[in-house]
């Protein structure tokens, strides 16, 4: 169909929150876990290979963690950097919000779609 799907691996023991799963609002507090994860890939792809959508930039700081998804082509070269980090295991309702900004963000852009 002229499109290649590249998934990308993460740890098995790692994060693993369905954000689906995730209200929008909530009546009591959250359990999590406390995390750190990080991710760097780097691959090469065949000479005509385009990410579709574009480079991806996404980066910041809440109450409850912090996320960074840097996703670049460069001409043949494709880089990838993941990272999260969750500093509170309980969220509670104030925080749930930021949380599951989150998670959203970290389930995204683990699929990556090339016009080939």
């Amino acid at each position: 169909d002229g499109y290649a799907r590249i998934p990308l691996p993460d740890e098995p023991a790692g994060l693993k929150i369905n954000p689906a799963l995730l209200t929008p609002t909530r009546t009591s507090d959250v359990q999590a876990r406390a995390a750190s994860e990080f991710y760097h890939y780097g691959m090469d792809l065949p000479k005509n290979a385009k990410l579709v959508g574009g480079d991806v930039n996404i980066e910041y700081s809440n109450t409850v963690g912090s996320i960074s998804i840097i996703i670049k082509q460069k001409g043949k070269r494709l880089l990838v950097t993941r990272s999260l980090r969750l500093r509170k295991a309980l969220i509670t309702r104030s925080d749930y919000a930021g949380f599951r900004q989150l998670m959203i963000d970290w389930n995204s852009h683990k699929e990556l779609v090339f016009s080939l």
